[in-house]
């Protein structure tokens, strides 16, 4: 079940995500022309992505992280906020300076095979095009700019979908007391992965559609663990990570006063599993599902490929017919042209002609 929830958020991500693919490719870009001068190393931009890395956090921040306050009406505890403000702080620090290195490391690599692709590649290159000039500073810049901007919508998009889900995370786990200082109104809270719905959504985010957990608890993901869509901390891979457009949806209630664990209550009319029954569900029933869908994308393919085969045939059937077509005509024409009165001058002829 998509949410229209969901499709909300990815509308507020997509305009998030647009200004830091504006500022990340300007910055790409000055890499690619600097990288064309002697003795160049890309670690100089170091500092300028970090801040620009930490800046569209904080941004991304400033819209998600009052995100169920503000649906709701719900105020946080006036110690607790600063300590989430803090912590959320911290955080965004440490994951833009990560994020920098890991970016920087990719620029270096990246550089360095397009350089060693263009001296393999310069002989043939050249036999190509004999006036190209490959020490030139701007075509070079060009071409280190092509590749390294074609990494620029992945990372806008990863890095926009951690900042929001994180923040919305982090907010409810301090208003519940689950980090911070336990609050006296002994709130606590249940989270829903939702996705938006369509034709590019992955075949095991599908399936975790609707999955409602504890918040304590992780998602199970294609048997991967993420507290939210987005969240690597806990091993999750690139297959759940990259291009992902899902939300996760919070429901707050008060905990009950003996101190009793939930186990399988109803929520806002989502039934609550644990995470080692969701586990147990998703080694089981997805790997059918993936393999069902797989073996209906494998038949789809085949008819496709059987329908254009046959096409192909009754194209090939009806060129022949055309070309008999002709050559018949052209034999009736070649032959009137030989014995028909008008133009033939045998006896035979001249003599229907005389009668």
């Amino acid at each position: 079940m998509s949410s229209r929830r969901a499709e909300i958020d990815r509308n507020v991500k997509l305009r998030l995500e647009r200004d830091l693919h504006l500022s990340m490719r300007g910055t790409f870009q000055s890499v690619a022309s600097d990288s064309t001068s002697l003795g160049f190393t890309p670690k100089v931009y170091l500092p300028e992505i970090e801040s620009r890395l930490k800046s569209h956090y904080l941004a991304v921040a400033d819209k998600f992280a009052g995100h169920y306050r503000r649906s709701n009406l719900v105020a946080m505890d006036p110690v607790q906020e600063l300590m989430f403000i803090q912590d959320l702080r911290s955080q965004i620090d440490d994951r833009a300076a990560e994020q920098a290195r890991r970016i920087n490391r990719t620029n270096e690599k990246q550089l360095a095979e397009v350089r060693d692709s263009i001296f393999r590649k310069r002989k043939m290159l050249l036999k190509a095009d004999p006036s190209l000039d490959l020490d030139d500073p701007i075509l070079r810049s060009n071409i280190y700019g092509g590749f390294l901007q074609g990494r620029v919508p992945t990372i806008s998009a990863v890095e926009t979908q951690w900042a929001a889900e994180h923040s919305k995370f982090m907010e409810v786990a301090y208003l519940t007391g689950e980090l911070g200082i336990v609050t006296k109104a002994a709130l606590t809270s249940y989270k829903r992965w939702d996705t938006v719905g369509d034709d590019k959504m992955r075949d095991w985010h599908a399936l975790a559609d609707s999955q409602v957990v504890e918040i304590v608890g992780p998602f199970m993901v294609n048997a991967e663990k993420l507290k939210y869509p987005g969240d690597r901390s806990l091993g999750a891979t690139n297959s759940n990570i990259i291009n992902c457009r899902c939300s996760a949806f919070y429901r707050v209630t008060k905990k009950a006063l003996t101190g009793a664990r939930f186990t399988e209550p109803v929520v806002s009319g989502f039934a609550i599993r644990s995470s080692t029954k969701i586990l147990a569900e998703v080694t089981t029933k997805s790997k059918k599902q993936i393999a069902k869908a797989k073996l209906k994308r494998e038949i789809a393919k085949a008819k496709k490929a059987e329908l254009a085969k046959q096409a192909k045939l009754k194209k090939a059937l009806a060129k022949k017919k055309e070309a008999a077509k002709k050559a018949k005509a052209k034999a009736k024409k070649a032959k009137a042209k030989l014995c028909g009165c008008k133009v033939c001058q045998c006896g035979n002829c001249r003599a229907k002609r005389s009668k």
